[in-house]
């Protein structure tokens, strides 16, 4: 996992996958896989996913932690 945010009524991750043709972005939203994006390098990824969680934080999505995340799913 490289981030995970919460919306107003969902949590969203931002996941790092290695595939057999380099690495892809997964986003889940609320443990549904809603997109896959196929990136060249995990640099590229890494990149990616961080320009993602800057915009959806600067648009009011609040950052959670491990704990937090951690607690609602075995809730």
């Amino acid at each position: 996992m490289l981030w995970s945010v919460r919306g107003a009524t969902d949590a969203l991750r931002g996941l790092a996958i290695e595939t057999s043709f380099g690495y892809a972005l997964g986003l889940e939203l609320d443990s549904e896989l809603v997109l896959l994006h196929l990136q060249p390098s995990l640099e590229a990824l890494v990149a990616y996913a961080d320009r993602i969680e800057t915009a959806l934080l600067a648009q009011g999505w609040q950052r959670l932690d491990d704990r937090t995340l951690t607690h609602k799913e075995s809730a």
